[in-house]
């Protein structure tokens, strides 16, 4: 059995290119991982929610499909990854965060302390849970300063590889 690194390694690292002569390596493609969802908002119009991609319109309020998104960058020869992360809420608001993690065990870890007071911090935690999926678990109260009024969080309960 593969360990989870091994296939990261080659998840992140199938197709890449090599290191740049004189220079550093490039950083690595983008790897994303999505899980579709719902969200809905507010409109009187039937007619616009369906035009414009819903998927069910009842008494005002119109039900959109909608992807929750992981994106995972390695950074050059090093175990530091860019990790994005977006999500929705109802009313079409959005949790959005990046920050660099490090690759630990089978989770890449981000913990984002800038733009906050003292003491406060916004962890996310990427488990590699295959080469084909991920699941997202956000601590902190202040991961919620990354989200609309309407957002619920950062966490994923499971996103597939898309690319």
């Amino acid at each position: 059995m593969k360990s989870i690194s091994t296939i990261l390694s080659t998840v992140l690292f199938a197709g890449m290119s090599v290191m740049a002569i004189g220079g550093d390596a490039p950083p690595e493609a983008v790897v994303t991982y999505a899980s579709p969802t719902t969200s809905f908002y507010y409109t009187e119009n039937e007619s616009e929610c369906l035009e414009n991609g819903g998927i069910e319109y009842n008494e005002g309020v119109c039900v959109v499909e909608v992807e929750d998104i992981v994106e995972l960058q390695k950074q050059n020869a090093s175990n530091r990854y860019v990790v994005s992360v977006s999500t929705w809420g109802s009313n079409l608001h959005s949790c959005n965060f990046e920050g660099i993690g490090k690759l630990q065990g089978n989770q890449i870890i981000s913990r984002e302390t800038s733009g906050f007071e003292d003491g406060q911090y916004c962890t996310v935690a990427v488990n590699l849970i295959d080469a084909e999926t991920v699941n997202v678990v956000a601590t902190g109260d202040d991961c919620r300063n990354f989200c609309g009024a309407r957002a619920w969080g950062l966490s994923i309960e499971e996103a597939k590889r898309k690319n």
